[in-house]
């Protein structure tokens, strides 16, 4: 074929083939270019959502290990204080019993020597041993002893009723809280 255009347009039609071809290679050189800032966007969330999923994980298995830890102490700590509840519900509360007895009015002559004590249940059993000079005074502390009322079920012994004077008594009875 035979070109028999003038040079002007020539170079004007080559002017526009290559306006055109860098048209085209530009066009496909930012698409390649948008294609790849997306690809590495789509990377860089991917990865984000990886690490942000792993620290999650490692945050939630460390709450776990840190729940178990403190379940361990807490039942550690039930444990003991289910020991000391024992311990005290079984403990002799001996200091409001002597309070409520150490109320009686004690005569003169009679004199506590020993007090024994046990825990049952809700009451207490006591055991006094001791002497009295006379059987009135003994008396008088068997009548002021029945007047108090935490004392239940007073007992003397038959021997602390034999003797006139010098008696060694034995006195038992339940104090309940």
């Amino acid at each position: 074929m035979i070109n028999l255009l003038p040079p002007e347009q020539k170079n004007e039609l080559v002017l526009k083939r290559k306006t055109r071809l860098i048209i085209v290679l530009g066009s496909a050189f930012t698409v390649f270019i948008l294609c790849f800032v997306l690809v590495l966007l789509f990377i860089k969330f991917y990865l984000l959502v990886k690490l942000i999923s792993s620290d999650v994980q490692e945050v939630n298995e460390i709450s776990l290990e840190k729940l178990e830890e403190s379940k361990k102490e807490v039942s550690n700590y039930n444990l003991k204080i289910d020991s000391l509840k024992s311990f005290y519900d079984n403990q002799i509360l001996f200091n409001k019993m002597l309070e409520y007895f150490l109320k009686v009015d004690i005569p003169k002559g009679v004199y506590i020597i020993y007090i024994s004590s046990e825990k049952k249940d809700n009451k207490i059993n006591t055991a006094i041993y001791g002497f009295s000079d006379l059987r009135e005074n003994l008396v008088l502390f068997k009548d002021n002893i029945d007047k108090n009322k935490y004392i239940k079920s007073p007992y003397f012994s038959p021997e602390s009723w034999i003797k006139n004077n010098n008696i060694n008594f034995n006195l038992t009875f339940q104090y309940e809280k």
